[in-house]
């Protein structure tokens, strides 16, 4: 007991001296090296802190550490247009958050201002167009359009292939109607198989070659044998051989200007001579002589000459067929040629080489309309470089069901989902109706595509282009070459008024000839309605 009494109260002594505040302490007089009670205590005397140590079995003040005070804040100097330096600027306030306005969201279906306009989104694109009414409207377009497939035809193809009913066939108009050999003389080159084709690089000791050809030709290649293909439906190849190198022609290129069937031949190039003229025949067999160890006259059924692009003193185009002599013997071809003309207007020169070919491929063309943009045979440099689906029939290049077919005697109504003629895809591409015995109405789908999206130096269909074209076949008309009249003639909306197209190098265009969606045109007692549109055009046909 009296032990832990005793502990007790040294515990009680000891807490006692480690709770008096330093404030009590710093009132004593502290002198280093005098006694201390508690180790390691700190208090603060004359601005000193001192601190209790252990020394020799004792307790002691060590000698202690002055106390920094530290200077009172100075009142800052702000900057201003007189002090400059040595000075603090004032504080920035933070510039309030903006409020962001959201960009609008468009979507299919809603009002656009400007024709052509488009907007990426998750879809693909929105494209603003003309709709009925002279309204414009987004529609969602896809970036790769699925194939819609082909409707079956309530009747065979054969009810819509209105025989050739001129009579009198004029010889310089070919075929006009099913089959290609209608007309007042056959085809001079095959529709099916594989057409042998050379296509000969010429240049001249007064305009040499510069470069390789292939520069002007390869790319002319690759188109010639894609369109061939999708129009033709594979039924029609061309089997192209050409060179690397230029071929020196025998004489300087002022004797190679061909004496034109139609009217004398106008050179407006500064400089441009003109030598001895001489007929298509003569200049081809003077040039393939030339060219003759570099090309293979076997079986041959078109020859193409190109020129460099330079050249001055042969302006227009050559195109004509006739007979050759050459080392393989005597052969009839197609002989194309290419001059300034074409050049100069930086003209499409591979849809005018086919353009020149379809003619001893057996068909008139020319129309409907001469000079639309709308169809290679009416315009070799227009806006959309298709065949048109009646050129198609003539030649005998549609598949299956491409075309919807029906006479006016049994027309009931029907929702058919046109195919763009200028597309590159399966599907229906026209809609046929036989109205008589020489009357049929041809309804196409058009936009801009692969066929009419343009190239280097010449333009296509204008973006936000679209619409169905509609036109009526007269197979007993022995006409073309003609704005109407011909045995082809587009029909125009009395209803609408849509302006005048123009595009590249073609006259103005009725556009009252297109239909938008959400307009009818009505003609030889048939209803025909644009009813939905966007990557196909949905089209209601039925009696009036």
């Amino acid at each position: 007991m009296h032990i832990r009494g005793s502990v007790a109260k040294g515990f009680l002594v000891a807490l006692a001296i480690t709770l008096i505040p330093i404030t009590a302490v710093s009132a004593q007089k502290v002198t280093p090296g005098s006694i201390c009670k508690v180790n390691k205590q700190k208090v603060t005397y004359q601005n000193k802190t001192y601190t209790c140590i252990k020394s020799e079995k004792k307790l002691v003040w060590n000698k202690g550490v002055a106390v920094v005070k530290l200077p009172p804040n100075p009142t800052p100097i702000v900057c201003s247009a007189t002090v400059t330096t040595g000075c603090a600027k004032p504080p920035v306030e933070p510039l309030p958050t903006p409020t962001l306005t959201p960009t609008p969201m468009f979507k299919d279906g809603d009002s656009c201002s400007s024709v052509g306009q488009q907007i990426t989104n998750n879809s693909g694109i929105l494209e603003c167009r003309y709709v009925a009414n002279n309204r414009f409207k987004f529609f969602q377009l896809s970036l790769i359009p699925s194939a819609p497939g082909l409707a079956s035809s309530p009747e065979g193809l054969e009810t819509c292939r209105a025989p050739d009913m001129r009579a009198t066939k004029s010889p310089g108009i070919q075929a006009i109607a099913y089959p290609v050999t209608s007309a007042a003389y056959p085809p001079s080159i095959p529709i099916a198989g594989n057409i042998k084709v050379a296509i000969i690089p010429i240049d001249f000791s007064d305009v040499p070659g510069t470069g390789s050809p292939s520069e002007i030709i390869d790319p002319e290649i690759k188109k010639i044998n894609e369109w061939v293909k999708q129009f033709s439906n594979g039924k029609m190849t061309y089997e192209i051989q050409t060179s690397k190198n230029w071929i020196r022609a025998s004489k300087d290129s002022s004797e190679y200007v061909w004496i034109h069937p139609g009217p004398v031949q106008q050179n407006p190039l500064p400089g441009a001579k003109v030598g001895t003229l001489r007929s298509p025949s003569q200049l081809a067999e003077d040039l393939m002589a030339s060219a003759q160890d570099s090309f293979d006259y076997t079986n041959l059924k078109v020859v193409f000459f190109v020129y460099p692009k330079k050249i001055v003193n042969i302006w227009d185009a050559m195109t004509a067929f006739g007979g050759i002599q050459t080392n393989k013997g005597y052969i009839g071809v197609q002989i194309n040629a290419t001059g300034a003309w074409l050049y100069q207007n930086k003209m499409p020169i591979w849809s005018w080489f086919i353009h020149e070919n379809m003619h001893p491929h057996g068909l008139a063309g020319h129309a409907p309309s001469d000079g639309s943009p709308f169809n290679l045979m009416t315009n070799q440099a227009g806006s959309s470089l298709v065949l048109d689906a009646w050129d198609l029939l003539i030649l005998d290049w549609q598949i299956p069901d491409q075309f919807y077919c029906v006479s006016v005697g049994k027309l009931e109504r029907a929702n058919i989902k046109l195919s763009p003629l200028e597309r590159d895809e399966i599907g229906t591409k026209a809609i046929m109706v036989r109205l008589s015995s020489h009357e049929v109405l041809v309804i196409e789908s058009r936009r801009r595509d692969k066929w009419s999206s343009g190239q280097t130096d010449w333009a296509g269909l204008p973006f936000g282009f679209y619409g169905l074209l509609v036109y009526k076949v007269d197979t007993a008309k022995d006409s073309n070459r003609v704005e109407t009249g011909g045995f082809a003639d587009f029909i125009s909306n009395p209803t609408v008024y849509h302006g005048s197209f123009s595009s590249g190098y073609a006259p103005q265009f009725d556009a009252n000839r297109i239909i938008y969606e959400g307009e009818t045109l009505v003609t030889n007692g048939v209803s025909i309605t644009l009813t939905k549109s966007g990557d196909h055009d949905q089209v209601t046909i039925s009696k009036s």
